[in-house]
Formats: structure tokens, C-alpha cells, sequence
């Protein structure tokens, strides 16, 4: 397991310069490496698959599963679309990344199976594909970037954060249980029959409160 130290430096988001508010601190930090947040954009698609890559591969036969790969396609219409996504890189190595769903009148699709959302979708942001190289483990990324997920929604004036994780993925459904995002309903996808949860969180929301 690779250690890094909980700064963020110059994490910049959005076009005013919009930062991270808040630092994410390492229960055992041992050295004082940087972890760096920032926005991805079509041009990191390259950066997205990688590391998609290198996860898939890490996990045992029964766990690919939890994992649906994004092609190159699919992740340049995610941007096209007017959709985001972060990653995290520590002593320039990427380390986790997750997209960000923000959903529009011209482009609607949230991406959610198996649920009737009772809110207008260019009110919603949702987190898909949270993944951590196997390698920096146990540092918190995951909380790190549903933190970032939330302060990113409210940002962008979003009320309504969703996300969704395959019921049989303990370790993703309690990580977002833990962040502040609680199980609202189950579902099922339609085209491989996985049990899913679907998780909620109504902004703004306090990241003192996580």
C-alpha cells in the first residue's frame, strides 16, 4: 500500500478557479506526499482508460462484476454531453477517478437503472464509476471523492446527488453509506440481472456532517 499525505494542491475545477474546501487527512500518514485533485476533461479519456484498466485487471474473476468498463466512445459523449469527471493523482501516479453525471433537458440520461426519480433531471448530479488503484488502497480515496461529488453538484447549483452500487459489493455500498449517502431503494439492471442500491443525498449539503 502506497502512502501519501492528505494536501491538495491547487485542485482547480472550474473556470473562476473554484478549489476543494477540504482537506482530506490519512489516518497513518508515514510520509508528506501530495494528493492531487483536479477536473478531467475528453483529452484525459487516455488517462480514464488505464487506470479502468489496471483496476479490472487487479480484481479476482468473481469480482469483475462490480465493474462495467467504459469504452472510448462512451466516455467522449459523457463529455460531450456536458458531463464531468475528477481524478486523484499522488506523486504523479493517477490513483482514483469517478465521472460525474450532470444530466440536462437535451441530454437526460442519468445513467441510473430501475428507478423513478421524482425530480427534474437538470437538478440531479450522479457519481458512476468510482475506482481506486489497487496499489493506494486504504488511503480514504473513496471518501475523497464523494466529497469532491458533493461540493462539485453544489457548485454547479445541483440539488439532488445520486449514485448506485451492485448489491452484492459490500465494500462500495457501506463506502457511500459512510460518505453521507445513504440506501433509498433496490432495483435490478435489466440487462444483466445485477441487484443494485440506489443512493441519495439531498443538497446543499455540510461536509462537516460526514
Amino acid at each position: 500500500m502506497k502512502l501519501c499525505h492528505s494536501a491538495i494542491s491547487h485542485a482547480v475545477f472550474f473556470p473562476n478557479n473554484y478549489l476543494l474546501k477540504k482537506d482530506i487527512t490519512m489516518l497513518k500518514p508515514q510520509k508528506t506526499n501530495s494528493l492531487h485533485i483536479q477536473q478531467l476533461f475528453e483529452e484525459d479519456i487516455p488517462h480514464l482508460l488505464k487506470l479502468q484498466t489496471i483496476v479490472y485487471n487487479a480484481l479476482d474473476d468473481d469480482k469483475k462484476r462490480f465493474i462495467l468498463p467504459k469504452s472510448p466512445e462512451y466516455l467522449k459523449k459523457h463529455f460531450t454531453n456536458g458531463s464531468t469527471a475528477i481524478g486523484v493523482w499522488c506523486e504523479g501516479v493517477h490513483v482514483a477517478q469517478c465521472l460525474i453525471a450532470l444530466p440536462s433537458a437535451d441530454f437526460p440520461s442519468t445513467a441510473m437503472v430501475d428507478i423513478d426519480i421524482p425530480h427534474p433531471v437538470e437538478t440531479l448530479c450522479v457519481l458512476q464509476g468510482l475506482l481506486v488503484h489497487p496499489n493506494y488502497r486504504g488511503l480514504s480515496l473513496g471518501i475523497m471523492m464523494i466529497n469532491a461529488f458533493i461540493e462539485i453538484g453544489e457548485f454547479y447549483g445541483k440539488k439532488h446527488a445520486y449514485a448506485e452500487t451492485e448489491q452484492r459489493n459490500k465494500h462500495s455500498w457501506s463506502l457511500f453509506e459512510r460518505a453521507g449517502m445513504p440506501i433509498v431503494s433496490k432495483g435490478t439492471d435489466p440487462e444483466d440481472g445485477a441487484n443494485v442500491y440506489h443512493h441519495y443525498l439531498a443538497l446543499p449539503f455540510s461536509q462537516n456532517n460526514i
